[in-house]
């Protein structure tokens, strides 16, 4: 397991690549660090969240797959991939998901 503790900080910018690689700044972000996807569900239960899997990664696609399950969260999260591959795997083991 990660020790999200021992991460770098997120920087206070960041090139977006759906912007064209533009940067986006954050000069006065007080909290940097990573979150967990467990920590997102828990803080916002209804809200819509799109998560893209961008790795081919057996493990990674099931346990996303539980944890939507674990939270109830099937009909508020939509999931896919860039790959074609790991969006038919999530898919295929997680129907009721919207990708």
């Amino acid at each position: 397991d990660t020790n999200f503790a021992d991460l770098p900080l997120l920087r206070t910018n960041q090139e977006v690549t759906f912007l064209n690689a533009l940067p986006v700044c954050f000069p006065d972000a007080e909290d940097r660090s990573f979150c967990r996807l467990r920590d997102v569900f828990e803080a916002f239960p209804s809200v819509v969240i799109n998560l893209d899997i961008k790795n081919d990664d057996d493990e990674l696609i099931a346990k996303v797959g539980d944890m939507i399950h674990e939270f109830k969260r099937e009909t508020i999260t939509v999931c896919g991939s860039r790959l074609d591959t790991v969006a038919l795997k999530f898919n295929t083991q997680n129907p009721e998901v919207p990708l």
